[in-house]
């Protein structure tokens, strides 16, 4: 997967900045095109779209397609050293607890409280005494609901 998210971000990065947009065009059906000020834009040559749902996915995937990439690199590195966390935003905390002969660890949701200088997981300040996180990684998507019919 590495290789695909490092070609896209080739791919993005030797494209012309976002926004695009659909702007159609009188004899030239539906074209994505790019704006720079005002009312004047570039037309981008992805070619004319006779059929107004193939562009509306060439503009939406050129506009949102950088956020996805980011979310598949975070889920690629996995579990990260908490000195690399970032600062308060809610993510997924981890910490080795165990007490020989006991193993035992502690996983949940949390953040630093970069004003206080402490974390902040499971709704409560880690104490000195206590384990603190040791590994991180961002909080994953919530599921996707679905509306049940009676």
């Amino acid at each position: 997967m590495t290789d695909i998210i490092q070609e896209m971000r080739g791919l993005i990065a030797k494209a012309t900045p976002g926004p695009y947009l659909i702007r159609t065009l009188e004899n030239f059906g539906f074209n994505v095109v790019h704006y720079q000020d005002g009312d004047k834009f570039n037309i981008v040559r992805v070619g004319k779209c006779a059929d107004e749902a193939n562009a509306d996915l060439i503009v939406a995937a050129i506009n949102h397609l950088p956020a996805p990439l980011d979310r598949l690199e975070a889920a690629e590195r996995g579990w990260q050293p908490i000195e690399t966390a970032p600062h308060m935003r809610e993510i997924l905390l981890w910490a080795d607890t165990s007490v020989p002969p006991f193993d035992n660890w502690r996983m949940a949701s949390g953040y630093f409280h970069s004003e206080m200088k402490v974390w902040v997981w499971g709704g409560e300040q880690v104490r000195e005494w206590a384990f603190p996180p040791t590994h991180w990684r961002p909080l994953p998507d919530a599921p996707a609901i679905r509306e049940v019919k009676p």
